[in-house]
């Protein structure tokens, strides 16, 4: 197990992401609509469409600058931005859909708190992935240079 990334990752999401996740679904459920249908749709595409991609440029530059390497953010997000928006895409809009749809209103946020538990195992892990990459390139490029 490594303690400094599950450090990271518990500060990010108690200090960083939680707070600011509580705030989004509260300002989602206060949004009044004329049809449950449309009240659906359009939060699940607020979501997806305005948070998330934010949120997950977000991650990869908070998890840049927290291991000390903020110099190589901009790097990570271009590498891992759109295959990660793409999975985020296949597992929160149908879990959105069916939180917004029928998961009462004061349980939405548990519910998306228990998926994300999942879904940030996996963004640790491709963060993991994006870092060993960008060590490789470090030493192939000294390497040429030598």
């Amino acid at each position: 197990m490594n303690f400094a990334r599950t450090a990271r990752l518990t500060f990010y999401g108690g200090a960083m992401f939680g707070p600011c996740m509580t705030k989004w679904y509260q300002y989602l459920n206060s949004i009044k609509f004329a049809s449950p249908t449309t009240a659906v749709v359009t939060r699940v595409g607020l979501d997806q469409l305005v948070l998330t991609p934010v949120a997950v440029a977000f991650f990869f530059g908070s998890m840049s600058t927290l291991e000390g390497k903020p110099h190589e953010a901009v790097e990570r997000i271009q590498n891992a931005y759109v295959p990660t928006i793409i999975r985020n895409w296949g597992v929160f809009l149908p879990t959105q859909i069916i939180n917004f749809a029928i998961v009462p209103r004061h349980l939405r946020f548990v519910v998306v708190s228990v998926v994300s538990l999942f879904w940030n195992t996996y963004l640790s892990a491709v963060n993991a992935k994006q870092q060993k990459l960008e060590a490789a390139h470090v030493v192939e490029k000294e390497t040429k240079d030598i």
